[in-house]
């Protein structure tokens, strides 16, 4: 193991980093679209509520 090469350190470092971004992306989006799955009921009430509100408030 040449890990006392600068070149090698950063590469190696470079590879970990992306494999880590790649695997928080992955997680972040599987967390996502669990989310938005659940929440689109709601989303959907939050805006039927806000449309209505919106309308009142205009009279």
């Amino acid at each position: 193991e040449r890990v006392s090469n600068g070149k090698d350190k950063t590469k190696a470092e470079a590879a970990f980093r992306i494999l880590n971004d790649g695997l928080l992306m992955y997680e972040y989006t599987r967390l996502f679209i669990e989310k938005r799955k659940e929440k689109k009921r709601s989303i959907n009430r939050k805006f039927t509520l806000n449309v209505l509100g919106n309308k009142h408030i205009r009279g």
